[in-house]
Order: C-alpha cells, then structure tokens, then sequence
C-alpha cells in the first residue's frame, strides 16, 4: 500500500522521472508474486482433494513457503530436497502435517532469533518409504517435552508452545496413512574429529583417487561438540569439491589433495587443500550459494559446500574458501574444541 500511495503521489505531482515510477512498479510486482505464491500453498493446505498419489516434496516445499515469515527470523532454514517416488494421502491433510511439524521446530528458538540457529528440512527416499525429516540446533527437547509434545493441548515454556495440537495432527495423518510421526533430540556429543575425517576419506577414496594422489596428515586433536553424522557429511562435501578441481581419471602423478587435521589454540582445524584447477573469484564468491554450479570447480556439489558452511555455523565454526598459492584451491573447517 505505501508503494501505491508512492506511486500515485509522484504521478499527480507531475514529476517527469520515469524511473522512480517504475521502481515503485517493480515493488508492487515483487510483493504480487509474494503474495500469489502464499496464496497458492495456503490453497494446497486447505483444499480437500481426496487420497491421491502426491509429490512430497512439492507439498513440504508449499509448507515452506507458507511457514517462511515464522521460520526465518528465528533461524536459517537449509532445504535439502530430493526427487521422491508419490506417496497415496490427501494433499491438503498431508500439508497440514509438514507445517506443524516445521512450527514445532521453529519454536525452539526466540522469536528475534539466535546466533547459528538452523532449520533443516529434508525430503529423501529411504528403502520402500519416503522421509520427511525437520531437525534444528535449537533448545534441548526436555524429556517431558519429547514424551508429551504429540498430547492434545500440551504446553511446554520451551519446545511447541501454542502448537503441540498440530504435532498430535501430525502423527494421526501419518498414522491414517501407514506412517508415523516420531520427535527424538538431536544427538550433539564430543566427537572425535580426526575419526570423523578417516571415515569420510575411506568412503570418498574410490572418487578422489580418479583424480589425485591423497595425502593424509592427521594428528590426534581434542574433540569437539557436534553431531557426528553431520560433521561427516560436511567433510565430505568439502573432500568431494576439492577433487572437483582436477579431470576425471586424471594420469597426472603430481595431482594432489591434502587433508589435515590439527590443533591451533582452542580450534580445531580441517584443511582440504589441492593443485587442481585455478580457483576464480567467481567460484570463491559463490560457491557456498544453494545451487551454484561452475564448469571446473564444484560441479554437482556446491549445494554440499553451502551444507558444510551451515554445519559449522551451527555449532560455533566455519568453513572458508581461498585460492591457494601456486594453483588450486584451499577448504578450512574450524571448530570450537570441547574442554579437555
């Protein structure tokens, strides 16, 4: 409305500067396509249509959009959706399912929101079932919490507050269905880095030894606070771009990809380095952004990059890019060791 008001303003004034008009009408058809796309995933949500067999992702995606203005001031949402097979429900019941699902964990954290709070959503196939997995860094589920959060009109001063009532929905959709609908805490332990990182480079060595000689220097470090499956993926994401930077099946001997593991101070530090390909400062830029794909460097896997980055993040860390001297590129993780 203050863009129309603008507009109508600047027009009866009798100014002459096209362009203030236009940017007002560049406004107003940003905030059109807002508002259509909300009004779409609310009609998803709301609109009976019987069983049918339904695209999950595309129904978690709508969720999304209609959830974002909760969702994203408390906390960084990472999307990692994948193409499933249908699944037999009710569209607009099955909506209503993923959207309290994603308040509940928005609820564990401030309204104003935390320093490296996450939300991720996943949608992934896993055996003859389709997962929708909402998992997030925010405020420990009490044991009462985890017990009783699916009661009707359970309160909780923390976790679900004003909407325990949707996660009890939540679970009776999935049940009507032959699913279920479970809440657990998110396991975040000591973890032993320098493990973390030998496990991921026996699972990535069939793809890093087509392109490079692998050089580990791994040392035994303190260990840090996370959940150890994320890490892992994070480090893996981090080994696959590295051997991005060279040719496939590459006969070069002096290709190489160093990993190491080492204490500096009170960090604990990954460094994933190579003599691939130059790094441009468009990959450097870029090459954390969701869906960013380059022709040489992280082809395929920026979204991994991106992944890392928000793992670190969320517990207290980061992950930084940078070209390395003499050719190839440089991948640092650094992470708060635990007290010894």
């Amino acid at each position: 409305m203050l863009n129309l008001r603008s507009l109508r303003k600047h027009i009866a004034s009798g100014a002459t500067d096209a362009l203030v008009a236009l940017r007002c009408v560049d406004d107003l058809t940003l905030a059109a396509d807002r508002i259509a796309s909300n009004v779409r995933a609310l009609q998803t949500l709301s609109t009976h249509s019987g069983s049918d067999a339904v695209d999950l992702a595309a129904v978690v995606s709508s969720a999304l959009r209609l959830a974002a203005p909760t969702l994203e001031p408390r906390a960084q949402v990472t999307r990692r959706i994948a193409s499933t097979a249908k699944v037999c429900g009710e569209e607009s019941r099955l909506g209503q399912a993923v959207l309290a699902m994603l308040l509940f964990s928005s609820s564990g954290f401030s309204e104003s929101g935390d320093a490296g709070g996450e939300i991720v959503v996943a949608v992934e196939p896993r055996g003859p079932r389709v997962v929708v997995e909402v998992s997030d860094n925010g405020r420990d589920l009490a044991p009462e919490e985890a017990e009783h959060a699916f009661d009707p009109f359970f309160r909780s001063p923390a976790r679900g507050a004003g909407v325990g009532v949707g996660l009890g929905i939540a679970r009776s959709v999935a049940s009507t269905l032959g699913g279920d609908v479970s809440l657990a805490r998110r396991d975040t332990t000591e973890v032993d880095l320098a493990a973390v990182v030998s496990a991921a480079l026996r699972l990535a060595t069939p793809t890093l030894e087509e392109h490079a000689h692998v050089i580990r220097q791994i040392f035994p470090v303190r260990r840090v606070l996370g959940e150890e499956s994320r890490i892992g993926q994070a480090v893996l994401a981090m080994l696959l771009f590295s051997s991005s930077g060279f040719e496939t099946q590459s006969t070069n001997v002096s290709n190489r990809i160093v990993v190491s593991v080492e204490q500096r101070d009170d960090d604990v530090v990954l460094e994933v380095s190579d003599n691939g390909h130059e790094l441009t400062p468009d990959e450097a830029n870029h090459a954390f952004d969701p869906f960013y794909r380059s022709s040489v460097r992280g082809a395929g896997v920026g979204v991994g990059l991106g992944v890392a980055r928000s793992v670190a993040a969320a517990l207290g860390g980061e992950v930084t890019l940078a070209r390395r001297a003499g050719g190839g590129a440089v991948i640092t993780m650094r992470l708060r060791a635990s007290a010894a």
